[in-house]
């Protein structure tokens, strides 16, 4: 017996010292899987080991670089899911018919939400009217995305909390700090009028989806057509040609791409039926004019995020928009490029903040200005507003 355990015990820390060699050569700086960035081992120095920031660092490369880290990801949700019935892992939520959303986000202290939203909008008047120094004629339009829980209600597991009443009470409060320089759209009421709620946002990801993005692009061409003199041309949903996927959303990878074996239940764009003729720069350099790739996932849209894209159509007659914001704006950028003129679109994540949004005014005569600085896991957030307008 007692040769056995010497067995066991020689057998395990053997285990645990060749995991840990392996884990140690490890570099690997993003997970296909989380669809995230990966802390990474830092440089040997012998005189840092006394620095708590130096060990945490340490800490957090090995969590990450773990050797087969990868398979227990995928392995270690199913086993919650499937055994123990359990619906939720970090901070993602699985709902009815598998519809995944993020941690509810509570709000504890309102007295302290609210000076963050006086911030945010102070931020967003003040870009305003730079903005509108800049160029008069400029419109500048900000867009407010929900979180995916609070439109798509229908497939929210039993427990998790509703947030529909914060919501109100904050964009409440968001509007009536905001400028006249400011017109806003609040994607929630659009959902809402149109009768889209539980139909706009995918199931497996954060981005709304293209019954969603449609609402949002009509209802910005209704803004843009009362200031405009030339007939703004709007299109519909039955004027792409459609294709049947199973999304592969971010949420999914999260915790070990749980749907992907499913029957695909949504549908993106592949193409648009009518022949639209563009010129297409990313970041300065002329590329391929496609709007659309044929993926499963939200790099369909654009090409995924780009730092900086100029589009140029035939249609000189019509207005110049300007994009700023993440992913949240990629399908809609899509839909916008038919009945405009020029579409830029900005992603300050990437760097060169160099480039103010009025440097873009003056540079490209932008009749609209568009701000989308949505998150997956926040109603409102300063930090992400202040990184989508460049500051």
């Amino acid at each position: 017996m007692r040769n056995i355990q010497k067995l066991f015990i020689t057998v395990f820390f053997g285990f645990c010292g060749i995991i840990g060699i392996l884990t140690l050569d490890n570099d690997i700086a993003k997970s296909d899987i989380e669809k995230r960035e990966l802390s990474v081992f830092p440089d040997l120095k012998l005189k840092r080991l006394v620095e708590d920031r130096y060990l945490n660092n340490i800490t957090n490369a090995f969590s990450d670089q773990v050797q087969f880290r990868g398979a227990f990801v995928q392995n270690n949700f199913k086993f919650l899911h499937n055994i123990l019935n359990q619906n939720y892992l970090n901070t993602t939520v699985v709902g009815k018919e598998n519809y995944l959303f993020r941690e509810p986000e509570i709000i504890s202290d309102w007295s302290a939400y609210e000076t963050e939203l006086k911030k945010c909008a102070e931020l967003i008047n003040k870009e305003a009217k730079k903005v509108r120094e800049m160029n008069p004629d400029c419109k500048f339009i900000y867009i407010n995305y929900p979180r995916k829980d609070l439109v798509m209600q229908k497939y929210l597991p039993s427990t998790y909390p509703s947030s529909v009443n914060d919501y109100k009470k904050a964009i409440s409060i968001l509007k009536r700090n905001l400028s006249n320089d400011v017109i806003m759209i609040d994607a929630y009421e659009v959902f809402k009028r149109a009768g889209v709620q539980n139909e706009c946002y995918y199931r497996s990801d954060h981005h709304v989806n293209e019954i969603g993005q449609q609402e949002i692009y009509e209802e910005l061409m209704r803004v843009i057509q009362k200031y405009s003199k030339a007939k703004i041309p709007v299109y519909t949903l039955n004027d792409y040609n459609m294709r049947e996927v199973m999304v592969a959303g971010s949420f999914d990878s999260q915790i070990g791409n749980i749907l992907k074996n499913e029957k695909p239940k949504e549908f993106m764009i592949s193409s648009f039926k009518k022949n639209i003729s563009f010129v297409r720069y990313d970041n300065g350099k002329k590329k391929d004019s496609r709007l659309f790739k044929k993926q499963n996932d939200y790099l369909t849209y654009m090409g995924g995020d780009i730092r900086e894209t100029v589009i140029k159509t035939q249609n000189k007659d019509l207005p110049t928009v300007l994009y700023t914001g993440s992913s949240y704006t990629n399908l809609l950028e899509t839909l916008t490029v038919p009945s405009v003129g020029k579409m830029i679109a900005v992603d300050y994540r990437y760097g060169q903040k160099e480039k103010t949004l009025p440097k873009y005014i003056k540079k490209y005569n932008v009749d609209y200005c568009i701000l989308v600085p949505n998150q997956s896991d926040q109603m409102f957030s300063y930090e992400a507003l202040k990184t989508h307008l460049g500051k």
